[in-house]
């Protein structure tokens, strides 16, 4: 027992209550977001069967979080409560930094705080906590995945049920594991001849289901890619100074890598390299950022890297301001509202709503249904609560087509697009949200309800009907 009671456990342990406790105050402050709204409604709205074969390959994300979400709610957890969920699996992470890898304690105590595991993967319910800790774990069996390959195997097959970034990282290291045993002439192993054919079978079927058709939304990369912003660089620094810093990081970090040797090189840019390039090339969103910061992480942590005085130098200023990031979002939470969605959802439950046309508009409507049992708009053909990316349902089309005939209208303003109503014959109601990101502080996330003037309040508020209102 005593051996477990150390000054550096005990230390930890307390960092462990700290980063817990607060993160919870913090989480119960969020309003959930658009994105956030989308998987809730997906696996609340649509089968697991529905979800492989219709649905997730409209969405681009595997299926893993959308069977815990479906756990969560089976075993009883509400949409008020989501980010438990992602509170849980991040935690998990912080313990695994805390308590099982070879970081240094100060970059043990600060690793919790930074603004991607702090805020990001714990505030925000998405499937992004999800690589935080599969990331964590398999740096954690690396150096024993020999002893317990089928454990290994099954990090890399949640991995490619996770993301599409984290289906290109586990068939970075299937290449590797693929090459060593190639190299090793190890063919009558058969435990790993088990485990390669289960990931490529894992590998396959996720493809299958995920691969694109001609009909789906096409979303276009709007920002380039800019590799110091996963570590030291705020989101609100201009391009041209951030290519500078981009330019020293990048040699520091080869420097590092060579120093390591060949082999290590090699490795890590196999590791990397399809990563960066489908985020440069395919797609990414600001929210992509801390993949790359957690895999920089694994990297350190399974190649021994913790005393490479380049290496290090990166990781210390990386955390220290990742921290300083993490607790201005929490600060920035606490006192602004993250989404309007709570208040949109009150607006619209003092109407009859059940027995009014009510339009939603885009992708941005979703953020109002989780709050009720069913899909509240009109002209959402699928009738079911989340939006739908394909191109061939009328929902995505509706640009300014929107006649007045609609009762209410959900609506998010945006520079691309201008809203044309006959506004003399609605009421305009304005909501604000505001998206928080590191330094970056969104205050333009206008959204509208119009609702005709000839319409009141229902007689009776406290009367729910059949559609239950989370609030």
């Amino acid at each position: 027992m005593k051996k477990y009671l150390t000054k550096n456990n005990l230390l930890y342990l307390l960092v462990f209550i700290i980063f817990l406790s607060t993160v919870l105050v913090v989480a119960s402050f969020h309003e959930y977001w658009i994105d956030e709204a989308q998987g809730w409604l997906l696996a609340r709205d649509a089968s697991t069967f529905d979800l492989i074969t219709k649905y997730l390959r409209y969405e681009g994300h595997p299926i893993l979080w959308y069977i815990l979400t479906k756990v969560f709610m089976l075993i009883g957890g509400d949409y008020n409560h989501y980010n438990l969920l992602s509170i849980f699996f991040t935690s998990l992470g912080v313990l695994l930094i805390l308590f099982k890898t070879k970081f240094p304690w100060y970059i043990k105590v600060l690793l919790p705080f930074t603004f991607f595991i702090y805020y990001q993967y714990s505030i925000i319910s998405r499937s992004y906590c999800l690589v935080f800790l599969l990331l964590i774990l398999l740096s954690v069996i690396w150096e024993k995945k020999e002893e317990h390959y089928y454990l290994f195997t099954l990090v890399l097959v949640l991995l490619i049920s996770t993301e599409t970034h984290t289906y290109l990282i586990a068939g970075s290291i299937f290449l590797l594991e693929l090459y060593r045993f190639w190299k090793e002439k190890d063919y009558k192993n058969k435990k790993k001849l088990i485990c390669f054919a289960i990931l490529f079978l894992s590998f396959l079927l996720t493809m299958i289901y995920l691969f694109p058709t001609s009909n789906v939304y096409k979303p276009i990369n709007g920002e380039i890619f800019r590799l110091s912003k996963v570590f030291f660089i705020p989101q609100a620094v201009p391009e041209t100074i951030s290519l500078i810093f981009d330019f020293f990081l990048i040699i520091i970090l080869l420097l590092g890598l060579i120093k390591e040797g060949k082999e290590k090189l090699i490795s890590v840019l196999i590791i990397t390299i399809p990563l960066i390039l489908f985020m440069v090339i395919i797609y990414f969103s600001q929210w992509h950022y801390g993949i790359l910061f957690v895999v920089f992480l694994l990297i350190v942590e399974i190649y021994n890297m913790h005393k490479n005085k380049y290496i290090k130098g990166v990781l210390i200023i990386t955390c220290i301001a990742q921290a300083l990031f993490g607790i201005n979002s929490a600060f920035s939470e606490i006192q602004y509202s993250y989404a309007p969605s709570k208040e949109m959802a009150k607006l619209i439950r003092q109407y009859d709503y059940k027995n009014l046309r009510l339009f939603g508009h885009k992708f941005f409507a979703v953020i109002v249904n989780p709050y009720f049992d069913e899909n509240i708009y009109d002209n959402w053909t699928l009738n079911k609560g989340f939006f739908s990316f394909d191109l061939r349902n009328n929902t995505y089309y509706e640009q300014g087509g929107i006649n007045n005939e609609y009762d209410m209208v959900v609506y998010k303003e945006r520079k691309r697009y201008k809203y044309r109503l006959n506004e003399s014959k609605y009421n305009k109601y304005v909501f604000y949200g505001n998206n928080i990101f590191q330094t970056v502080f969104k205050k333009n996330e206008k959204y509208v309800i119009y609702v005709k003037k000839n319409l009141n309040f229902k007689k009776s508020r406290n009367d729910k009907g059949n559609i239950k209102v989370c609030y």
